[in-house]
């Protein structure tokens, strides 16, 4: 039988028993990460270097080296020439290492009503296009629970099919907002 690896790591660890040449190994494939990275993007754009080079305005040569380059030699310029090319933008952020993964999904939650209302302030005055973002309002918001959906299903099923405990829930329903009446000196409301 065929031993299966989940990641590089793994493997490297798995076929060899010098501690060393592991540790060489493993050190030598971190430190190449980003560029692994941009060498699959340019194959999820089935492009070859010549061509990436050619979009990039520099040689063949010069894309296999940002693609092979030690990830702390890489520069900024490297990522917008190359991201460029494939008809990327690059993005750069910084978070709290101590963020929280909940903290993550309520930040995209907020950027996602960002830029859909980027879509509507786009959309105003122009029949077609506010046509076309009402459509995608409707399809993000049928399509938004599934996916939360989808995640809720793979907890246990004893917790997923459990009742909410009432005692634990605190919901507030009112009614809809009526104008303000005065009462009589009867009860009776008096329209103001």
């Amino acid at each position: 039988m065929v031993k299966q690896f989940k990641n590089v790591n793994e493997l490297i660890k798995g076929i060899s028993e010098d501690e060393n040449f592991k540790k060489d190994a493993i050190k030598q494939i971190s430190e190449n990460g980003l560029g692994k990275f941009l060498f699959f993007l340019r194959c999820e754009h089935r492009m070859t270097q010549k061509e990436l080079a050619e979009k990039m305005g520099c040689t063949q040569g010069r894309v296999s080296k940002i693609e092979s380059a030690k990830d702390d030699s890489l520069s900024i310029k490297d990522f917008i020439d190359y991201g460029n090319a494939l008809g990327l933008e690059l993005e750069i952020g910084f978070r709290s290492k101590e963020m929280k993964w909940v903290d993550m999904v309520k930040y995209h939650a907020f950027q996602m009503q960002r830029y859909l209302n980027n879509i509507v302030q786009v959309a105003k005055e122009d029949k077609a296009l506010e046509e076309g973002a009402l459509n995608f309002c409707f399809e993000t918001l049928k399509n938004v629970p599934v996916l939360i959906l989808n995640t809720m299903s793979k907890l246990p099923k004893s917790r997923f099919n459990k009742p909410i405990d009432g005692s634990k829930t605190k919901v507030h329903i009112s009614g809809t907002i009526q104008p303000q009446r005065d009462v009589n000196a009867n009860n009776e409301a008096v329209a103001s």
